[in-house]
């Protein structure tokens, strides 16, 4: 079966009954980009709030959660933030607070964004919200 099939299929079945949560793990995990791969990314991870999981499946997000740290910020970066701090354990919280010190300035940027969002949903929008303000007066800077 065609992968975007699949996704779909995996999709219409969570939405419905928060059934097949393996198939979009690993949809996530794979992380294809291709034409529209973030939308069906941003809806994935908002489907994923509704479901409830095992230890294996919380490690695995919480793994590719630590992955969106370490690449380029897309559409989806604010949907994982939303959702994995309702999972987040301390050793996740704790990996997260070292990132915060890395060399990297653009990892530590991503680090700190998913960080408001461990003080609650209201702090982390904010910060989103800070982050696209900054964002828009340093392009349009004249």
């Amino acid at each position: 079966m065609h992968r975007r099939t699949e996704t779909k299929i995996a999709f219409w079945n969570l939405s419905r009954n928060i059934g097949d949560i393996d198939a979009v793990i690993r949809f996530l995990e794979k992380d294809d980009y291709r034409r529209r791969t973030g939308y069906s990314k941003e809806y994935a991870w908002h489907l994923l709030k509704r479901a409830e999981f095992n230890g294996s499946q919380r490690r695995r997000l919480l793994q590719v959660a630590l992955r969106y740290l370490h690449r380029r910020m897309g559409r989806e970066f604010w949907y994982m933030c939303r959702f994995i701090h309702k999972i987040a354990d301390d050793a996740f919280r704790a990996q997260v607070a070292m990132l915060m010190k890395s060399r990297d300035e653009l990892v530590r940027k991503r680090a700190s964004l998913l960080q408001a969002y461990f003080a609650g949903p209201e702090a982390g929008e904010s910060s989103h919200r800070e982050f696209q303000s900054e964002c828009l007066s340093k392009k349009y800077r004249w």
